[in-house]
C-alpha cells in the first residue's frame, strides 16, 4: 500500500509539471494532427486542409490511428489547444505507471518506483507529454504496453497476456510503423528468455500479419492512400541512407542528448558501461540502441522519433539507481545549482541556433562532473534541475513554437490581413481561418517562390535563422517584423507589386 501511495505522489508531481504548457497554441507539425480533427468536426471528413484549388489533402504518411483518435476526441472535447494537449498529458501519466509496472516485472518494485520517478521528472518525457504529434506519449504507451504484455506472457504463460500483447502490437503499428524497432526488441527478449520461443514468434508474426491485412483492407476505401503513404515514407527514409553528412549526424545526436539533458545522457552511457550484462540488461540496451542506430542512418526530427526508447531508458536507470536516497544532498544541491545557472543564463532551446556557447556550458559542466566523487548522483541531480527549469520555462521548445506562431497570428490580425489571401505557415493558417470554416492552405516554402501562389500578403516565421525572414522581407511593401528573444523570427506584410 505504501508503494501505491508513493506512485500516486509521483504521478501527481508529474501532472503538475506538465500543466504549464497545456494552453500553448498548437504550432508546426502539430497542425497535422489537429487540422484533421477540426475538419472532421465540420465536415465528418478528417482531411488536413483544402489545397488552393479546393482539393482535399489527407496526411497519410503514418497509419490512421492518430488522426482517427484525435478526431473522435475533438468531437467530444473540441479542438482547442487545451483539449488537444490533454491527450499526451493523460497518456504521459499512463506511461509513468506502465514504466513502474515494467520495472517491477523486470527487476523489482523499488526499481520500478525509481524508474517512474525519473520519467516523471525527465525533460524528454515532459516534451513527449506536451507535443501533439505522432511521436508523443499516446504512441509511447501503445509501444510500451505491447512490450509489457509480451513479457507478462513469457513469465506467466497465460493466454490473455498473449492476446493483449498481440492487440497492442497491432495498435502500436497503427499509430506508427515501427516494426523495425518493436519486433526486433520482442524477438531479442524472446531469445534471451528461451522458454516457448516458437509460440512467441507465432504471436509476433500473427499480430504483424493482422496489421498488414487490416491496413490493406482499410486502404481500399481510400484509394490505397492509407497504405501507400506510410510505404512511401519508409522508401524515402531507406533511400536517404546512401548519403552521410557528418554535421547532420552530430546535430541529430545533439538534439537527443540535449532533450535528454547532457547530464542524463552521460548517466545512460555510464549505466550501459557499468551495469551487469544479464538478459534484462541486453534486452533494454537493444531497445535503447536499435532506434538510435536506425534513426541516425536516416534523417528528420530524430529527437521526436527517439521517444519510443524512453521506457527502456528509465527502467534501466531505475535499476542503476535502485538504492538511491531521495534526500541525499548529492542529489539536490546540484539540482538547485543547475536550476539557478539555467535561470541566470536565460537558457532556451533555440540557443543552439544563435548562441551555441550557452548550450555548450552544460555539456562542459556534465563532462567535468564525471570526475568528481558521487558522480552518478550529482549528474542525476543536475539532470533533474535542468528538466524542472524547462518544465516552467517559456524557452522550452513546445512553448517557443507556440509563442512564435501566436506572435505572427496576432500581428496578422492587427494588420487586418485576409485569411484567404495570405501565403503563410499551416499553423498561422489554422488560427486565422474562422472556426466555422475548413482550412484552405497553400503550402508555404521559406523562399521567394511564394509568388507563384498569387497571394497578396505573407505571414511567415522561421525560428532557426533570422536571415531567411529578412531575405523574404525584401519583397514586402512595408515589412512588419516579429521578434522573439531579441531576434527577428517572422514577417507580416503586403507583397510589393
Amino acid at each position: 500500500m505504501k508503494n501505491i501511495r508513493v506512485l500516486f505522489i509521483i504521478v501527481l508531481i508529474a501532472l503538475l509539471i506538465r500543466l504549464p504548457n497545456i494552453g500553448v497554441p498548437l504550432s508546426g507539425d502539430e497542425i497535422d494532427t489537429v487540422g484533421p480533427a477540426r475538419n472532421f468536426l465540420l465536415t465528418a471528413r478528417p482531411y488536413q486542409y483544402l489545397l488552393c484549388d479546393g482539393t482535399e489533402y489527407y496526411n497519410n504518411t503514418h497509419p490512421p490511428l492518430r488522426i482517427l483518435f484525435y478526431s473522435l476526441w475533438a468531437s467530444l472535447f473540441g479542438f482547442t489547444a487545451i483539449a488537444m494537449r490533454a491527450v499526451p498529458i493523460i497518456f504521459g501519466l499512463a506511461t509513468i505507471v506502465l514504466t513502474y509496472l515494467l520495472g517491477k516485472e523486470i527487476y523489482s518494485e523499488r526499481a520500478g518506483l525509481v524508474a517512474a520517478a525519473l520519467m516523471a521528472l525527465s525533460r524528454y518525457h515532459i516534451f513527449a507529454s506536451e507535443i501533439v504529434t505522432n511521436d508523443n506519449t499516446l504512441f509511447i504507451f501503445l509501444f510500451e504496453a505491447a512490450v509489457y504484455f509480451f513479457i507478462l506472457y513469457k513469465s506467466r504463460s497465460e493466454i490473455k497476456f498473449a492476446f493483449l500483447a498481440g492487440a497492442f502490437i497491432v495498435a502500436s503499428l497503427y499509430a506508427k510503423i515501427t516494426f523495425f524497432v518493436l519486433i526486433p526488441s520482442l524477438i531479442i527478449y524472446s531469445h534471451l528468455h528461451e522458454k516457448r520461443t516458437k509460440k512467441d514468434m507465432i504471436i509476433i508474426a500473427t499480430a504483424f500479419l493482422v496489421f498488414l491485412l487490416s491496413l490493406f483492407y482499410i486502404s481500399t476505401f481510400f484509394d490505397g492512400e492509407i497504405l501507400s503513404g506510410p510505404l512511401s515514407v519508409l522508401s524515402a527514409t531507406a533511400g536517404s541512407h546512401g548519403s552521410f553528412d557528418l554535421y547532420n549526424k552530430i546535430f541529430y545526436i545533439a538534439t537527443i542528448t540535449w532533450q535528454m539533458t547532457p547530464f542524463l545522457s552521460l548517466i545512460i552511457l555510464l549505466a550501459l558501461l557499468q551495469m551487469k550484462r544479464d538478459s534484462n540488461y541486453l534486452f533494454l540496451a537493444s531497445w535503447i540502441l536499435i532506434p538510435l542506430v536506425i534513426f541516425m542512418a536516416g534523417s528528420g526530427d530524430v529527437q521526436r522519433y527517439y521517444t519510443m526508447a524512453l521506457p527502456a531508458v528509465f527502467v534501466l536507470l531505475g535499476k542503476f539507481f535502485e538504492d538511491v536516497n531521495a534526500k541525499d544532498k548529492h542529489l539536490w544541491i546540484p539540482a538547485t545549482g543547475v536550476l539557478i545557472l539555467a535561470i541566470l543564463l536565460g537558457i532556451n532551446d533555440l540557443m543552439g541556433y544563435y548562441k551555441p556557447e550557452f548550450i555548450a556550458v552544460f555539456y562542459i559542466l556534465a563532462a567535468a562532473l564525471v570526475f568528481i566523487p558521487k558522480r552518478n548522483l550529482v549528474l542525476l541531480g543536475a539532470a533533474i534541475g535542468l528538466s524542472v527549469y524547462f518544465a516552467f520555462s517559456p524557452g522550452f521548445i513546445v512553448a517557443s513554437g507556440g509563442q512564435a506562431a501566436s506572435l505572427v497570428i496576432d500581428k496578422s490580425r492587427e494588420a487586418g490581413i485576409p485569411y484567404n489571401n495570405v501565403f503563410t505557415t499551416k499553423d498561422t493558417n489554422f488560427y486565422l481561418t474562422p472556426q466555422h470554416e475548413t482550412t484552405r492552405f497553400c503550402q508555404a516554402l521559406l523562399d521567394k517562390n511564394y509568388l507563384r501562389q498569387r497571394a497578396e500578403y505573407i505571414a511567415l516565421y522561421h525560428l532557426p535563422d533570422e536571415r531567411v525572414i529578412k531575405d523574404i522581407a525584401e519583397i514586402c511593401e512595408t515589412p512588419n517584423f516579429v521578434e522573439m528573444n531579441n531576434r527577428v523570427i517572422g514577417v507580416v506584410c503586403k507583397v510589393r507589386k
